[in-house]
């Protein structure tokens, strides 16, 4: 005899499915959905570029030119008008130098035409004018030959020379001084230079 089945172990049952989460529909929305949802301001849809106006540009463009242009002519023009008055300044002062030149020439040609070289005979010194004529009275007083001689006077140093002449030579002006220093004078012959001024002095 077969033996009887064994019997059928018991079903083991299925596990549960586990249950379903509610699932926000705002995660299910497409990223077209999402997009479209952006509020975008009225003032970032405009589009912020302008348009480039080149005709303006080249207005602007040829503006600064010119500006600099004029800019440069004045700083040229201003250069030359400070160059020519440099140019004059310099020639006026040399034309100023020379006619100063030229006058001295003329001074110094008139004192030596004035005071040529010529010879004298020194008869005496002193610092005061005045008192050379008292001197000069008393030497013509003295010296017989020294009373027709006219008196002049000429700057040495600090003091002046009494002189008598002057004379048409050196060796009429020495003839007279050893005369008078053979009567006891104490005179000598002087030549004087060519425009070394010699006065004639007043008489008193």
């Amino acid at each position: 005899e077969t033996a009887p089945p064994a019997p059928l172990a018991a079903a083991t049952p299925a596990p549960a499915p586990p249950p379903q989460q509610q699932i926000d529909p705002a995660v299910t929305r497409s990223l077209a959905d999402i997009i479209h949802a952006i509020d975008v301001p009225e003032s970032e849809r405009q589009s912020s570029v302008v348009a480039v106006d080149l005709s303006e540009i080249a207005q602007i463009q040829a503006a600064r030119r010119a500006e600099r242009d004029a800019a440069a002519a004045a700083a040229a023009d201003k250069a030359k008008k400070a160059a020519a008055a440099k140019a004059k300044a310099e020639a006026d002062a040399k034309a100023k130098q020379l006619a100063e030149e030229k006058k001295k020439a003329a001074e110094e040609k008139a004192r030596l035409a004035a005071n040529p070289s010529r010879s004298w005979l020194q008869v005496g010194t002193g610092a005061n004018k005045g008192a050379l004529a008292f001197t000069m009275k008393g030497l013509r007083k003295k010296y017989a030959s020294l009373e027709p001689q006219d008196a002049w006077v000429a700057s040495w140093g600090r003091t002046n020379r009494l002189l008598v002449g002057p004379f048409s030579s050196f060796t009429r002006a020495r003839t007279l001084e050893d005369k008078l220093k053979a009567a006891g004078a104490d005179v000598f012959a002087w030549k004087s230079d060519a425009g070394e001024v010699v006065e004639r002095l007043p008489a008193k």
